[in-house]
């Protein structure tokens, strides 16, 4: 997974410097080659690589890639979270609002041989518009192919031998603890299905941030599914050939048509949608009950200020708690916070909210 963005004159200065001065380095930073020609530097924290330039033309001037290793350790959201600390901590205001994605790879992998459907074109076809491929062999066995050399349209497709690779390749070895925990058998054969999607592809479909990306993730790998596959050839017409069990099982398990509006139901997605709505609904709650002037419009003139606005916290919680997004403790917190956000502070006073005005305070019961 890789990201880009632009750094400003004053952070890259200060990142340029860095690498002379790695005394003033944290102790979870490190300098590192970048192994990439546009961008001279780099940094490394625990699997998140990040390569900049000093350069004032080049944009974008900064670029970072986690590695799969730590994505599988740690999960894609704590390490995006980390990612964006990092970037604070290193003089980025708002990283989460200027990093763009610019590469996913999409992984699939099987306990089957896919030798078998690369080789047997008598009796399998792959489906792709993809037309320059390349080989690896071992013993006249086919191990590795690369659909899409040089190719401009945003995706390519490797298909190869994974429980190899990991044997061969250093630092691959934690594939086989990701594998038993699937239940997979390191005696049988694994291969991997993997789409590498860069920036052209994901501007066709309008993302540029990983929640973008992860909003569509089914539908885009829908689509994928659809550009490259592997057919069984019992069909006069290729179109009519029916799927390999490995591919009936990806579209029938990792797909789904696009929507544009529509709910996460994912725990994660769904608990951040719900603790971003409470925020919302609390912060115009706030705003209305401390507006003076919406209190004027709603009061009873015989009756006292404390009623009015105890009227307004019981409808507003009339309607939130039977709603999916209330939470008691997420509630509370999200009062405390959005009320000293507005420079109201929590008075010890029992449940109360001490809310300043001309001419002396008035209690807000919660």
């Amino acid at each position: 997974m890789c990201f880009t963005t632009n750094l400003d004159d004053e952070t890259q200065n200060y990142m340029v410097d860095l690498q002379s001065c790695h005394g003033k380095m944290p102790k979870w930073l490190f300098p590192t080659d970048t192994g990439i020609v546009r961008y001279r530097f780099g940094l490394v924290s625990d699997g998140i690589s990040i390569y900049y330039t000093d350069s004032k033309i080049l944009k974008p001037n900064c670029f970072i890639r986690f590695s799969s290793e730590v994505l599988q350790r740690e999960g894609y959201d704590k390490v995006y979270m980390r990612c964006c600390n990092i970037l604070k901590y290193l003089g980025i205001s708002r990283p989460g609002k200027t990093l763009k994605l610019s590469q996913v790879d999409l992984c699939f992998d099987f306990q089957a041989d896919f030798s078998r459907y690369l080789d047997d074109r008598a009796n399998f076809a792959i489906q792709t518009k993809l037309r320059d491929s390349s080989d690896r062999r071992k013993n006249d066995d086919i191990t590795y192919r690369l659909f899409g050399i040089g190719t401009t349209v945003g995706y390519k497709v490797r298909c190869y031998d994974k429980l190899s690779e990991s044997k061969t390749v250093p630092g691959k070895l934690y594939w086989q603890d990701v594998w038993r925990q699937m239940g997979f058998s390191l005696e049988a054969p694994i291969w991997r299905v993997e789409y590498e999607i860069r920036r052209d592809f994901l501007k066709s479909w309008k993302v540029n941030s990983l929640r973008a990306f992860l909003r569509c993730q089914r539908a885009i790998q829908k689509r994928l599914f659809g550009l490259w596959n592997i057919k069984v050839l019992d069909d006069s017409n290729k179109s009519r050939c029916s799927y390999v069990p490995e591919f009936d099982f990806l579209i029938e398990h990792f797909t789904e048509d696009f929507r544009k509006h529509y709910v996460d139901k994912r725990p994660e997605e769904y608990e951040r949608a719900c603790a971003l709505k409470m925020a919302q609904a609390v912060a115009s709650f706030i705003a209305t009950a401390t507006n003076g002037a919406a209190h004027f419009r709603i009061r009873d003139p015989l009756g006292p200020l404390t009623e009015s606005r105890t009227k307004i916290f019981n409808e507003f919680l009339s309607l939130v708690k039977d709603s999916a997004i209330y939470d008691d403790d997420q509630f509370s917190e999200a009062v405390d916070e959005a009320l000293q956000r507005r420079g109201y502070y929590f008075s010890p006073l029992g449940e109360t909210y001490s809310v300043p005005e001309l001419g002396g305070t008035r209690d807000l019961l919660v």
